[in-house]
């Protein structure tokens, strides 16, 4: 969980991949907005999955997440 890989020309890529519920995601993507970009003025970039075993409020917590995220993405490249 939450595995950090360095590659060359300052790409970082983070993996935080097992079974994702809301307040596991927010706690990843409080810590990926936290960690800073290799070099000054770059951008990151956020590729999510689905949370996947919500049940009934499935599409709840997914909207829920989606303004959290718009409202911490401001230094995301889109």
């Amino acid at each position: 969980r939450y595995c950090v890989q360095a590659f060359p020309n300052h790409l970082h890529i983070i993996q935080d991949a097992y079974n994702a519920n809301p307040s596991s995601m927010e706690a990843s993507l409080t810590a990926f907005f936290q960690q800073p970009t290799p070099l000054p003025g770059q951008r990151k970039a956020l590729v999510l999955a689905g949370m996947n075993e919500l049940g009934e409020l499935s599409t709840h917590y997914h909207e829920a997440l989606g303004r959290w995220l718009a409202t911490h993405a401001t230094q995301l490249a889109w």
